[in-house]
């Protein structure tokens, strides 16, 4: 599960990190009159989205005034944000969070991570940081220093000390680094965290460690350990695309326009293969588990429909698990009850409740093509194709 930034930094106030002031807004009303309880005269107006690259399109906005930041926060709400990490189709912004600026005299990246083939924790350092951190470390990847952490025993300080020298540290600002890797290594620990990663963590005027920006991703295994994860969860299902590619299932956009609605990651991908092999291009990878709920399946349908790339949607489940294929036809029929799915579809079932499923459909008035084999389903989708 990953988190906004806003939602991040209020898990991580316990444990001793510095943020600069902010409040999040849903409108601009909200965020002109939020403006008395923030520090300073400054401000920076924070497109809230789950993905990174956000100042260099357009998705962080300085703000000098109270009216600015309403100006701001009016332009970003309801905008889709498109970054190199968001795919063609962008995500729509639903909040914005606020928050005082600061003066920086430099930048610095420091991230804790699970290094899941070597099973352990890793930290990550460097003094690059801010904007463009990937590219700046591909350009220098010697500026970039690994350690490999314990999880059950907390960093040496010898080893953190001999960090912030190569970070170019001095004076206080050493022990302000030590203390942040320390506490770092404790939130991952204690938030069931698979990454967590502070960029930039900056130096700021008062000469004292900032985290100026945070993204985070939780372990789903261990949410059931976390009621303050439930209201985060609910809220991101709610308001974003992305978020709800987490929910149940696995889900990777592609370029292609043949939306896949598929039971299972090898019937996935081998169907992804069968396409590409008569020149249809999927639109997606998209793995329901075998435990997945008819509203599941309705998420990960609306996830899919909501690519502008679609233009037909072909799903293809074999009946077997928890999920039969029953289950599949009503996740369809809760999403075309709501908003009518507009675009061809072809289904393809076999396996557990095959007849019913269909039947199902048929009873629901779902505008389906059926398949009885892949061959007929390739046939289908050739005829429909737009491209």
């Amino acid at each position: 599960m990953f988190v906004h930034e806003y939602q991040a930094k209020k898990l991580l106030k316990r444990f001793g990190f510095y943020f600069p002031d902010g409040e999040v807004a849903h409108s601009a009303g909200e965020a002109r009159a939020l403006i008395d309880r923030l520090s300073g005269d400054e401000w920076v107006v924070k497109a809230q989205i789950l993905a990174g690259d956000r100042g260099r399109f357009g998705g962080i906005r300085k703000a000098d005034s109270a009216s600015d930041v309403e100006k701001e926060t009016r332009n970003l709400l309801g905008s889709t944000l498109v970054t190199p990490q968001t795919g063609a189709d962008g995500i729509k912004v639903n909040t914005v969070y606020i928050e005082q600026a600061v003066k920086i005299e430099c930048e610095l990246y420091l991230a804790i991570l699970l290094d899941r083939y070597q099973r352990e924790l890793v930290l990550l350092a460097s003094q690059r940081g801010g904007t463009g951190i990937e590219t700046a470390l591909e350009d220098a990847p010697d500026t970039l220093h690994r350690l490999t952490l314990s999880v059950d025993e907390a960093p040496d300080e010898a080893v953190l000390l001999g960090l912030a020298d190569k970070m170019g540290l001095s004076g206080e600002l050493v022990n302000d680094y030590v203390d942040t890797c320390s506490n770092l290594h404790r939130a991952v620990n204690e938030l069931d965290a698979l990454s967590i990663e502070l960029n930039p963590l900056a130096v700021v005027e008062d000469n004292r460690l900032a985290t100026l920006d945070v993204k985070m991703e939780i372990d789903d295994n261990a949410l059931f350990r976390h009621d303050e994860y439930s209201e985060i969860r609910e809220r991101n299902r709610l308001h974003d695309r992305k978020f709800r590619a987490q929910s149940g299932f696995n889900y990777v956009q592609l370029e292609g326009n043949i939306g896949l609605l598929v039971g299972g990651a090898g019937l996935a991908l081998a169907t992804m293969d069968l396409l590409k092999l008569h020149q249809l291009e999927p639109a997606n990878f998209l793995d329901l588990p075998p435990i997945a709920t008819r509203q599941d399946v309705a998420n990960a349908c609306q996830t899919v429909l909501q690519g502008a790339s679609v233009d037909a949607l072909f799903v293809n489940a074999v009946g077997g698990g928890l999920t039969h294929c029953d289950t599949i036809a009503e996740g369809l029929i809760t999403v075309h009850m709501q908003e009518k799915i507009r675009c061809p579809i072809v289904v393809r079932f076999a396996g557990t409740k095959r007849e019913h499923g269909l039947t199902l459909l048929k009873n629901y008035r779902v505008p389906i093509e059926h398949a009885e084999t892949m061959d007929e389903a390739i046939d289908i989708l050739r005829r429909k194709n737009r491209r």
